[in-house]
């Protein structure tokens, strides 16, 4: 997941209970809200750029009236979509539960997989989803469990080995010698058969921990150093550089900061890692972060995020790719749309077209979901007496969404399923401020 606020955060903790909605009543409540949200489908301003013909899949709250939201969205190779986050299982938030929600049907109908047990965690949230060639599934995240400390923050990794019917936990909730607060931000299986988990942990900065093709147990092959602080937030594979992460890190000397970074290691082993692009505003304060990353099947990097524009003093969407493994880097997308924009994660479909989704604010403050999709197209361009051909990605608003007029929105992540669609995953507020669990799709 590549949520908008830092992947370390201190959170109230006291025992949870979470029931889980009817399916009438479920469907009868996304009806009513998608009733109201295509009434000003067609208003003026934000709410009418929608450009890609994308439908609302899912408007979910595990506990009806209290808040939610999908931190993370990705399919198996057999088709089937989940999409993982949380729920408050409290009126005031205190108590939070995990689950992870499945269509066998290309987002038509959403069943139940996972729910952390309520005995076990006070406060949970999945953020991180992934599958292996097999149909194995892994989530990650990040919870209070009971019978610790109120401040203790546990790294959850868990796995299913049977299509989601069971779960069992994969990694040591506390995995970092010393520390007592961490969480799991992004899970990628390599094409090896190696499983990564990112994120951070509050003594050792942003950490990568790896389980190898056949072993049984995780092990850290990255950490910044508190230093550092940060986090990785996503992980991806590169043909011929080896393992890249997206991430931040505060260069600042003022904890908290955080600036755009994206480290590559040829292997994914302890010891070599190294910083391939650090990217900031000239500014007194520069901050920013990198949230996301995709690799194309010619090599091809692009990063999603956001930084701050000294210009505008407003956050800006930012893209930035590279042709050459990370040698070089060039900025591909900067957007701020009215009053600031926020890049969080990207995804290839089938026909090379890049799509990033995040949100954007209005001239009022009000946030929207949006997606943004990139397309390559081939310029003439004039090099001294001659016209060459040049590739290059032309960027537009591809979705614009709220599910209640001035109430906040934002995409969280996206992804391709095996058909070709793609689907993004967040959150959107109703009219009476409180967030929903959100997927929507775009068709292939």
């Amino acid at each position: 997941m590549k949520t908008s606020t830092s992947l370390l955060l201190t959170l109230p903790s006291t025992a949870p209970a979470v029931g889980k909605a009817s399916s009438t009543a479920h469907r009868t409540l996304a009806a009513a809200l998608l009733a109201i949200a295509a009434s000003y489908s067609s208003s003026v301003g934000l709410q009418a750029q929608t450009l890609d013909p994308w439908e609302t899949m899912d408007v979910f709250q595990p506990t009806p009236g209290l808040s939610a939201s999908s931190a993370d969205i990705g399919a198996d190779p057999g088709g089937n979509i989940y999409a993982v986050g949380s729920g408050d299982a409290t009126a005031d938030g205190s108590q939070r539960t995990a689950l992870v929600q499945r269509s066998a049907d290309q987002g038509a109908t959403w069943t139940i997989l996972d729910e952390l047990p309520a005995s076990d965690w006070t406060w949970a949230h999945y953020r991180a989803f992934a599958s292996d060639a097999t149909g194995r599934l892994f989530v990650g995240g990040d919870g209070f469990p009971v019978n610790r400390p109120s401040s203790n923050l546990a790294w959850i990794i868990r796995e299913s080995a049977d299509h989601g019917a069971t779960w069992t936990t994969a990694d040591n909730p506390f995995p970092f010698s010393g520390d007592t607060y961490a969480g799991c931000a992004d899970m990628k299986v390599s094409p090896s058969g190696d499983v990564y988990a990112s994120g951070s942990s509050l003594k050792y900065g942003a950490v990568v921990r790896r389980r190898s093709a056949g072993a049984s147990q995780f092990t850290t092959v990255f950490s910044a150093g508190q230093s550092t602080a940060g986090s990785c937030w996503s992980i991806a594979f590169h043909p011929t550089r080896g393992v890249f992460t997206a991430c931040d890190k505060d260069i600042t000397g003022s904890p908290g900061i955080p600036v755009w970074t994206v480290r590559c290691s040829p292997s994914g082993n302890l010891n070599t890692w190294t910083t391939v692009d650090t990217f900031m505003s000239p500014t007194i304060n520069p901050y920013g972060s990198a949230r996301d990353i995709v690799v194309t099947d010619s090599g091809m990097i692009y990063v999603s995020g956001w930084t701050y524009n000294v210009n505008t003093r407003l956050e800006t969407w930012v893209v930035r790719s590279s042709a050459n493994g990370g040698v070089t880097w060039t900025t591909s997308d900067s957007y701020t749309g009215s009053y600031g924009a926020e890049g969080s994660g990207i995804a290839l479909d089938s026909a090379g077209n890049i799509f990033v989704c995040g949100r954007v604010q209005d001239s009022s403050g009000s946030s929207h979901w949006l997606v943004r999709k990139g397309t390559t197209v081939v310029k003439l361009v004039q090099q001294g007496k001659k016209w060459v051909q040049v590739s290059t990605v032309v960027w537009a608003n591809s979705d614009v969404f709220q599910l209640a007029p001035g109430q906040t929105a934002m995409a969280n992540d996206l992804n391709r399923d095996p058909s070709g669609n793609i689907f993004v995953s967040g959150y959107a507020a109703d009219a009476t401020g409180v967030d929903h669990w959100i997927v929507r799709k775009l068709a292939k």
